[in-house]
């Protein structure tokens, strides 16, 4: 909806030109299906699509916003891996675990 698309885009940290109403309504005239009301996922991957192309740093910063480093990993995924790996890390070996060893029994 229009009003969704604003808050995203004023959640990105763009200033309220970039959320105005006219705008919201030339993006939604541009990717939207009539009735344009609301916009699809497609529609919406359209929109980012041309935006990437158009003005990657603007994307770059909307990613960051929302958390995704630059290898388009959420950051709160790449905290899970690193403590899962400290984890296991500190943990000691039981090779009495492994398949091998319970096959080789």
């Amino acid at each position: 909806s229009f009003d969704d698309m604003t808050n995203y885009i004023l959640a990105c940290g763009a200033g309220e030109v970039s959320a105005a109403r006219a705008r919201i309504a030339d993006i939604f005239e541009h990717f939207a299906e009539p009735p344009r009301e609301y916009m699809t996922l497609e529609a919406f991957m359209a929109f980012y699509h041309e935006a990437c192309i158009d003005r990657p740093p603007a994307v770059w910063a909307d990613l960051r916003k929302h958390n995704f480093g630059p290898d388009l990993r959420h950051v709160d995924d790449v905290k899970a891996e690193q403590e899962l790996r400290r984890k296991l890390r500190s943990q000691p070996s039981n090779d009495t675990a492994l398949p091998r060893y319970l096959l080789a029994s």
